[in-house]
């Protein structure tokens, strides 16, 4: 079973988030990339996000997303080196509450309406 899973413009059944994806629940121990593409994805599904150990790579791009959603949704993130949130709904200084991710080393957020940078020292 390989390490990607990639969901493109596809929606959970039943719109629960991603509680709603079983194949991500199921592989969520041993993925080290995942595509979250254009899902219209919002900062609530962020909740039902599994544990994700070995994540090295994670693009949230092109969904609904208008902040970076609860810390805990992050913490579990620890091995994420390459984050991907462009095209989303981002605004104002939404790296100011995040969880620091040590290993990151590339942040995406073109297209987006950021208006700061504050707190991005959460991030590395």
């Amino acid at each position: 079973m390989s390490g990607q899973l990639s969901l493109f413009a596809s929606s959970p059944p039943g719109g629960r988030g991603l509680d709603g994806w079983e194949e991500l629940k199921a592989r969520a121990p041993s993925l080290s990339s995942l595509v979250i593409h254009a899902c219209n994805l919002s900062v609530s599904d962020l909740h039902g996000m599994p544990r994700l150990p070995c994540l090295t790579e994670l693009n949230l791009s092109s969904n609904d997303l208008t902040e970076l959603g609860p810390v805990e949704a992050w913490a579990a993130l620890s091995s994420l080196t390459r984050l991907d949130l462009s095209s989303n709904q981002l605004n104002g200084q939404p790296l100011e509450k995040a969880h620091r991710l040590p290993q990151l080393e590339q942040l995406l957020l073109p297209f987006n309406k950021i208006t700061g940078l504050a707190g991005i020292n959460n991030f590395a």
